[in-house]
């Protein structure tokens, strides 16, 4: 026992040793270090939560258009909130676990060297930039928490039909919608039979979803919306209605759209103000007030409100390389390689991807869609084949035809 003690109090001895040739500020400056580093390596594993779907969306409400604009796509929130980053001020990033910081400031898009070259090591920092002791580095989020889910029909039509449900919730205080921007995918003589196949998904066997929405245009706008990727994001006792995306964290309030109720809450509230007895004076700048309001106020676009980077109006397949994707709980099997999503949401925006999973006989996607998950070539030597064939056939004489 002597002698095991002996030798455990070997490496102290020679410690102290050492230190006893240290200043004293230069020995407190070097367990400072020491100590700083050890706290950075537990406070690491408190942060490094690399598959917590939550956590990671709570990094990406932090990118506000105020701090973080301009980018291009390889930057997104997204993006920079899958390596642990978050925008902690005017295009700064901060990690979450070593507490690093990136200036991605970039120059003026004219300036195309000079940009090129900032946007490349931006980009590189992105992965590059923590510490030595950050894992974020090699294990960052995976890449489908950036992609809508369509792995699963079922999940898909649940997902749907719960945010449509929340909608409803709203009747008569939805938005008008300009779906321009859809019409230009869809037909508009067949945008109602692309609203009614999204109904039958919503109703499925039981009816009795839609027999409390009589009105349909309630129920026309709660699919759009649905579709779009929007879901009622307020209290039942709120008097300011909002929807909001998960993804890109956009809330919009819907009393700056004209609401379905809009023009009889306003004729409403003339008679009603008209019942006392007001002066002309005081009667013409009410009329250029509600003039002013009606200017002011336009239809919702479900598209545009989004913002530029959201998986709903854009594809992340330039960004992301194709890999498998894995389910979040580790509960659950892995998806197995021969298993393929419904719709590969990594090559079309989200709310394309959705249309072709939930009515693809009225999807405008169709052919495309077919064209990436059916795609077959034939061999060069069975083409020329063909091609000899044909014409032997027309080279030979019609007599003996």
């Amino acid at each position: 026992m002597a002698e095991k003690s002996s030798v455990l109090a070997t490496p102290k001895r020679i410690k102290a040793l050492l230190s006893s040739f240290i200043h004293k500020d230069e020995k407190e400056n070097v367990e400072n270090a020491d100590r700083s580093q050890a706290e950075a390596v537990q406070d690491i594993p408190r942060s490094y939560q690399p598959r917590n779907r939550d956590a990671y969306f709570a990094r990406v409400e932090t990118f506000s258009a105020f701090t973080w604009f301009a980018k291009p796509i390889e930057m997104s929130p997204l993006r920079c909130a899958q390596y642990g980053w978050e925008n902690f001020e005017t295009d700064v990033l901060k990690c979450v676990s070593c507490k690093e910081i990136i200036c991605a400031t970039l120059p003026n898009a004219w300036e195309s060297e000079l940009y090129a070259k900032r946007f490349e090591e931006v980009k590189a920092a992105l992965s590059k930039g923590h510490s030595t002791i950050c894992a974020w580095s090699d294990s960052p989020s995976p890449d489908f928490f950036l992609t809508i889910p369509l792995l699963s029909q079922t999940d898909v039509v649940k997902d749907f039909k719960k945010r449509f449900t929340s909608l409803t919730q709203l009747k008569m205080k939805l938005p008008k919608l300009e779906t321009n921007c859809i019409e230009t995918e869809i037909a508009p003589e067949s945008l109602n039979d692309v609203i009614q196949m999204l109904l039958k998904v919503v109703q499925g066997d039981d009816e009795s979803d839609t027999k409390s929405n009589d009105d349909p245009n309630v129920l026309t706008v709660a699919c759009m919306l649905a579709l779009c990727g929007w879901s009622n994001s307020s209290t039942d006792s709120s008097s300011f209605p909002t929807v909001s995306c998960q993804y890109c964290r956009r809330k919009a309030g819907l009393w700056n759209f004209n609401q379905l109720c809009g023009d009889s809450d306003e004729s409403t509230e003339v008679v009603d103000s008209s019942t006392q007895p007001i002066t002309a004076d005081e009667a013409q700048p009410v009329t250029k007030k509600r003039k002013y309001a009606e200017m002011s106020k336009d239809a919702l676009n479900p598209l545009t409100e989004h913002r530029s980077w959201c998986p709903w109006v854009i594809s992340y397949s330039t960004v992301m390389k194709p890999t498998q994707p894995l389910t979040e709980s580790p509960t659950k099997p892995v998806t197995k390689p021969s298993e393929s999503p419904v719709v590969d949401s990594n090559t079309l925006p989200g709310w394309k991807a959705l249309l072709a999973c939930l009515a693809p006989n009225t999807s405008p996607c169709k052919d495309n869609t077919q064209k990436l998950t059916n795609k077959q070539q034939t061999p060069p030597n069975q083409a020329w084949k063909a091609v000899r064939k044909l014409l032997k056939f027309w080279e030979s004489d019609p007599k003996k035809k």
